[in-house]
């Protein structure tokens, strides 16, 4: 972001996206934004503006856009973007989570938050607060029979061009998947659990390169 650079009515950028999410998610936007900056963007700016006591011009200008680039963000019940998607995954594949999650922030999910923080120590919010999120960021995360995603469909190529496969990946965890997994394991020496851990990943794309 370079100082002088502004967004205003008729810009459209992944920029004005990125900000309007953030306003969005700290409720100065109601609607999922788009991109594009129009009236009820510059006003959403303008209202944050006069509660920072920044200049109230409507306009995305640097110290805006530094100003929301500081922001802590809490993603809350109700609200719905791929930032969300990206911890509901984590939660997923960890078993917090037993449906594959869409993005949308909804009373499962909720709960799912809230028996997270409480099996980690941290304050029960049901909120994907800062300290929340970290913590989900920092999980190792193990594909396993039943779980489904774009991640474990990318695993399931390399397995087929490394020939432990057949088929097609359809990102299905099924026991195809596991008995392919665990010939891999077998003929690369970890430990045969038929689940695609860290290490047996690591060790796919070190091999896929």
């Amino acid at each position: 972001m370079e100082e002088g650079t502004e967004y205003s009515i008729g810009s459209s950028d992944d920029k004005v996206y990125e900000f309007q999410m953030i306003l969005y998610y700290m409720d100065y936007i109601q609607d999922i934004p788009n991109g594009n900056f129009q009236e009820t963007t510059r006003d959403a700016v303008a209202s944050y503006q006069a509660d920072k006591g920044l200049e109230e011009s409507g306009t995305l200008n640097f110290e805006t856009m530094s100003a929301l680039n500081d922001e802590e963000v809490s993603y809350v019940l109700g609200k719905e973007g791929e930032e969300i998607l990206r911890y509901q995954l984590i939660l997923y594949y960890t078993d917090y989570l037993s449906q594959y999650p869409n993005g949308l922030f909804g009373e499962e999910t909720r709960a799912s938050v809230e028996k997270y923080q409480e099996d980690k120590g941290l304050e029960v919010t049901g909120e994907l607060d800062s300290k929340t999120c970290d913590s989900l960021f920092a999980e190792s995360i193990t594909y396993k029979i039943g779980k489904r995603g774009d991640a474990i469909e990318e695993m399931q190529t390399k397995l087929i061009a490394l020939g432990y496969l057949e088929g097609q990946a359809d990102g299905h965890y099924g026991n195809m998947t596991a008995q392919g997994v665990m010939s891999f394991q077998q003929e690369n020496d970890l430990e045969e659990t038929g689940e695609m851990d860290p290490e047996t990943m690591e060790k796919i794309n070190m091999l896929s390169e």
